[in-house]
């Protein structure tokens, strides 16, 4: 099961832009991000130095953060390839972000 989240100011032409996003990258084949998810897993890996591409292969947190960003939508000033579970509810508690509903996967 999962849950889905929207922005409470998203306009549509910025709905769409994230539903292409995401579309996009689905049919992209794209693998799961394992190094990412280390990263959000273990705090002292998250925060290293260096540059911070965009990542090529993602997990879920990072996909949303990527598309939010893509459409103009800052999600707290977290880089997609930083992003965790966390931060989404994280951005949730603070009102950045608003829960939708859960759904099965």
């Amino acid at each position: 099961m999962g849950a889905t989240y929207r922005h409470p100011r998203i306009k549509a032409e910025q709905q769409e832009l994230v539903r292409n996003y995401v579309v996009a990258r689905s049919q992209e084949g794209r693998g799961y991000n394992v190094p990412g998810v280390v990263r959000a897993a273990l705090p002292e890996v998250r925060e290293g130095e260096g540059e911070d591409p965009p990542p090529v292969d993602c997990f879920c947190s990072q996909l949303v953060f990527s598309a939010y960003q893509r459409a103009g939508l800052s999600l707290g000033g977290i880089r997609p390839s930083r992003a965790t579970p966390q931060n989404v509810i994280d951005l949730m508690n603070q009102g950045t972000l608003e829960h939708v509903e859960h759904v099965l996967a």
